[in-house]
């Protein structure tokens, strides 16, 4: 879901809190309020519009609030989509990630990330890079298929100039379409700053 429409108008209508995650530690926040899981379970609550820092726990105080914020971080942290493991669904040829089923140069576990199918060698998804214009003349522009579905895994694109030094920081991403076939999105990137050297462009993987 997009955030554009609230950073364009902080007005608009959209949930109460936000959620994030990091590692095993996953927080709700709204206005107010911040719950924090951390490991076993273990909910600290904080009020941040009378103090802004982090070190008051009123989980104990506020047993009503703590409840109800936990209720909506289960909710939350649910995962909707699917994991590698129910993708793979016991098939031996798919249980190893990095082994390759239909022998079309791409492993399972790409396959599984770009919503292609892993025993059909014909169903491919290459990345792309094109030249486009889209407001300070013409540049290259990286885009490569992912699955809508997907749903444990971590993307990092990086660019290099030399195939040795890789720089995540120097692509800024542009926007996610629907990709011809509508059950994956095709993500766009183009450099933060524009030159003329000559670019390789590459995306990693790593499953959570």
């Amino acid at each position: 879901s997009s955030l554009v429409p609230m950073l364009r108008n902080p007005f608009a209508t959209g949930k109460t809190h936000a959620y994030s995650r990091w590692g095993s530690i996953t927080a709700i926040r709204t206005e107010t309020h911040r719950l924090i899981r951390s490991g076993g379970g273990v909910n600290d609550l904080y009020d941040l519009s009378t103090y802004r820092y982090e070190l008051a726990d009123i989980s104990t105080s506020e047993p009503a609030l703590t409840t109800s914020l936990a209720s909506q971080l289960n909710q939350q942290s649910t995962r909707s989509g699917t994991t590698y493991e129910t993708w793979a669904d016991n098939n031996a040829l798919l249980l190893d990630p990095a082994s390759d089923a239909d022998f079309d140069g791409m492993s399972n576990l790409m396959e599984y990330l770009t919503g292609t199918d892993p025993l059909e060698s014909t169903s491919q998804a290459q990345p792309s890079l094109a030249l486009e214009d889209i407001g300070r003349g013409t540049e290259p522009v990286f885009a490569f298929q992912i699955s809508s579905i997907a749903d444990d895994f971590s993307l990092t694109p990086s660019t290099s100039t030399n195939l040795q030094d890789w720089s995540p920081t120097s692509l800024e991403f542009l926007d996610t379409n629907p990709s011809p076939n509508e059950d994956n999105l095709v993500l766009r990137f183009r450099l933060s700053e524009f030159d003329e050297n000559r670019r390789f462009f590459r995306t990693e993987i790593e499953i959570e």
